[in-house]
């Protein structure tokens, strides 16, 4: 435990196309751009804690990071799946 750091863990977890996302394949992404686009979101929701506009101007600093990847780990709605 620290006083200085917090962990902060997450589910990443992309749809296929047919879901809504778009046509990026996350699974094949490198590690480095799947950590900066998640970053980036949180940023987005919470940018007076993790982004730039945190009170120390710095705001939040990955000291240690890894992603695992578990394709079909996810259920995904898709259209017309409902009659099965």
């Amino acid at each position: 435990a620290s006083d200085e750091a917090s962990m902060l863990e997450l589910v990443f977890a992309p749809c296929t196309p047919q879901a809504g996302s778009g046509d990026k394949n996350w699974i094949a992404a490198s590690d480095e751009e799947i950590i900066s686009a998640t970053l980036n979101e949180l940023e987005r929701l919470f940018p007076y804690e993790i982004g730039k506009a945190a009170p120390d101007g710095r705001g939040a600093q990955v000291t240690k990071s890894t992603v695992v990847r578990v394709p079909r780990s996810v259920y995904a709605a898709t259209p017309g799946r409902g009659k099965f």
